[in-house]
């Protein structure tokens, strides 16, 4: 039995393998057809109200996006939009990117993928501006160029919405009413702008939209990690990964990931002799904690199929890494890339440990999780004894 069991376990390890693969030259192929549209200067017809499901931002729901463009210099912008924000105004600090940088204003970002409930203290800060904006309809938009404005360069609501995700959010009455105040601005805009809101999409087409906004986010095309983490969190929000249809979307989102992974970055690249340009540390590390929250909770009912997937990736990108002989789980976090004579060898530690890591907190929090019911049903002596069998198990 054991052995049949084990023929049947490596069985679907390769079939996972070979989806795995799918995945990856789907995600590529449709990656260079958005690449043809671009180089073709292929843009939106805003007035059907169809997008074009191969160009950024893929649905309408993410309309705002498109304030992506107002970065390209000398480009002609076609897109009305409640608010007109200058490229420098994004970024409230000294950190720039010299080339291929296309960040979203705030205010884009926050209203196209984030559900307002979840970020009050953000919201109460951009209400006054929304106010301007209804009572100022007949007039052209504002631009602004001030990086102190919220609705240019404050990514606060990121870190207000992670927290939210990651225990029951409890608002008072202010908090309520606040929400309250925004959701109706948002329906306004809404109704104005004749777009939908993204929470109201069925599942498969809102999971499709973020996974197209990571790959286009993370990719050299943008570079917008801001951008990435919020589309992190609404995968997570909506839960996208939840259920059996969500091992398929595990899968695209983990084939998505390690092809614009970041993955020698220190949080000190730009202290180097030689600059980094090619991201914003604090953008890139925040991006990695959010990462680790997924793996670690971002699923909450874990499916058979979500094991064989994560079985099956890190055993790809342990290959990859030049892990062809198995080793221990020590003599990997032992191991000292700077060793290595190749550089690509260490190409994928950075992940690879990222997801042992999760996954190992992961395990321990469903353990004690379990323990915690048996007690509950059972009492304690049972409970322990259950503990210690599957301790003994675990080690053995």
């Amino acid at each position: 039995i054991e052995k049949a069991n084990m023929a049947c376990l490596r069985t679907r390890l390769e079939e996972e393998r070979k989806r795995l693969q799918n995945a990856r030259f789907i995600i590529q192929k449709a990656w260079d057809i958005e690449v043809k549209y671009i180089e073709q200067g292929l843009k939106h017809d805003v007035k059907c109200h169809e997008f074009n499901p191969f160009i950024f931002p893929y649905h309408i729901s993410c309309y705002f996006l498109l304030d992506m463009h107002l970065c390209v210099q000398e480009e002609i912008f076609p897109y009305k939009m409640p608010f007109y924000i200058d490229a420098m105004a994004r970024r409230n600090d000294d950190f720039v990117i010299e080339e291929s940088y296309l960040p979203n204003s705030s205010f884009a970002v926050w209203f196209s993928l984030v559900p307002k409930y979840r970020t009050p203290m953000y919201s109460n800060r951009i209400s006054p501006y929304l106010d301007d904006y209804k009572s100022d309809l007949q007039n052209p938009p504002q631009w602004i160029s001030d990086p102190e404005n919220p609705l240019a360069s404050d990514m606060s609501f990121l870190d207000e919405w992670m927290d939210g995700l990651q225990e029951e959010l409890v608002r008072d009455d202010d908090e309520a009413s606040v929400a309250q105040t925004i959701d109706a601005d948002v329906i306004h805009l809404n109704n104005t702008f004749g777009i939908p809101t993204i929470e109201s999409l069925n599942k498969g087409v809102r999971t499709k939209t973020l996974l197209k906004l990571l790959k286009h986010s993370m990719s050299d095309l943008q570079r917008d990690h801001r951008l990435a983490t919020a589309v992190l969190l609404a995968l997570v929000e909506y839960g996208c990964f939840e259920g059996e249809e969500g091992v398929e979307a595990f899968r695209y989102f983990l084939a998505t990931l390690e092809h614009d992974y970041i993955y020698d970055c220190d949080g000190a690249c730009y202290q180097r002799e030689e600059e980094d340009t090619s991201h914003i540390c604090q953008d890139w590390q925040r991006f990695v904690r959010v990462l680790s929250f997924i793996i670690r909770q971002g699923i909450k009912s874990h499916q058979e199929g979500h094991g064989i997937l994560v079985s099956t990736y890190i055993d790809n990108l342990l290959e990859q890494a030049g892990w062809q002989e198995r080793k221990k789980l020590q003599d990997l976090v032992g191991w000292d890339p700077d060793e290595q004579e190749n550089g690509e060898v260490a190409r994928h530690v950075d992940l690879i440990c990222i997801m042992l890591q999760e996954l190992v907190q992961c395990i321990s929090s469903e353990r004690d999780r379990t323990f915690k019911l048996i007690h509950l049903k059972y009492g304690e002596k049972v409970a322990r004894v259950a503990f210690d069998v599957k301790l003994k198990a675990s080690m053995l």
